[in-house]
């Protein structure tokens, strides 16, 4: 797979960040949200204003590459107040699903977060979304809570709240 690179988006790669946030959710999320709330979520979350002021505040945006084509996105920061990481977005086309590529992506996220200093990473995942739950649990990460947010337009996100501790370092 040395075809396959991962690299920080720069500004100018928002657009297609943006793109395929637009392909993938529509290939993934019919089966489990309404195709307005899909619109709604894509338009709040995948505007290009919104993904500047996120890039802007210290959000960090993986990218995955194959070759030259965009496969994966993902996206991750500080929280406040706290010492883990906070995963917002982990994407890979369906298209690529089942060759690793989502657990390589997670796996580079980890070791850059550990590498700032981070305790861990948390994140949140719809409760219908079984393929990704169990793709987190396998890497480790547990459910804490169950949370269920109210995103306007009369729209919820009924989500698992999951996090993973990295293992400390021994020192001695």
């Amino acid at each position: 797979m040395d075809d396959i690179s991962i690299q920080y988006a720069e500004r100018s790669d928002l657009p297609a960040l943006a793109d395929l946030a637009q392909i993938i959710w529509w290939k993934v999320y019919p089966d489990i949200i309404s195709e307005d709330q899909i619109k709604y979520m894509l338009d709040r979350g995948y505007d290009l204003a919104v993904l500047e002021a996120e890039m802007d505040a210290g959000v960090l945006f993986p990218l995955l590459w194959r070759e030259r084509t965009l496969i994966g996105l993902a996206s991750f920061g500080p929280q406040p107040g706290g010492r883990e990481a906070k995963l917002h977005k982990l994407y890979l086309d369906p298209d690529h699903h089942g060759q690793g590529l989502g657990s390589r992506l997670l796996n580079w996220i980890e070791d850059e977060a550990e590498a700032r200093n981070f305790s861990g990473i948390m994140l949140q995942v719809n409760k219908q979304n079984t393929r990704a739950i169990t793709a987190y649990r396998r890497r480790g990460f547990q459910v804490r809570d169950e949370i269920v947010v109210d995103i306007g337009n009369g729209y919820v996100m009924d989500d698992y709240l999951m996090g993973k501790l990295f293992q400390p370092m021994n020192t001695g």
